[in-house]
């Protein structure tokens, strides 16, 4: 099985992928009864969060979600409907659904596709309820970890 595409999130101005989470209150499609498909096979659960961070708070700004019925069956997520694209299900955008995480999150830059650089810009988050409480740059941190795996 290939790893899951990475949710990802827009924090200072920078495109991140969400490459770890400890704690609970991401968005799950399940918790609002919707059931998603496989969309591609590295996004076997069925759908990709996007968030953004607003001030001090989490928000869910997007989400795209594997669909394989009718357009006019598609459900509506917060208020939006989406816009469908054959093959690849529905696109939700234009959100900004406050997310009420509570745990730590670390962001990071690849270089491309999963392929991480040796200076790349990793941020650590620790939430409570949707608020961020502390945003750490592990930066360093995960430069030394790439150094060392290549001994």
């Amino acid at each position: 099985m290939t790893v899951q595409t990475n949710d990802t999130c827009f924090h200072r101005k920078i495109d991140f992928q969400i490459v770890h989470v400890v704690g609970t209150g991401l968005f799950d499609p399940a918790q609002i009864g919707i059931e998603t498909n496989i969309i591609w096979t590295d996004c076997w659960r069925g759908y990709q969060s996007h968030y953004t961070i607003t001030g001090d708070r989490l928000h869910l700004s997007g989400v795209h979600l594997g669909w394989s019925g009718r357009e006019a069956d598609a459900p509506a997520i917060f208020g939006i409907r989406p816009r469908m694209e054959e093959d690849f299900g529905c696109f939700y955008e234009g959100m900004a659904v406050p997310t009420p995480f509570s745990g730590r999150l670390t962001l990071a830059v690849p270089a491309f596709g999963h392929h991480y650089r040796r200076d790349q810009s990793v941020r650590e988050l620790l939430f409570e309820e949707g608020r961020i409480l502390a945003d750490l740059d592990r930066s360093t941190a995960a430069q030394y970890q790439v150094d060392d795996a290549d001994l």
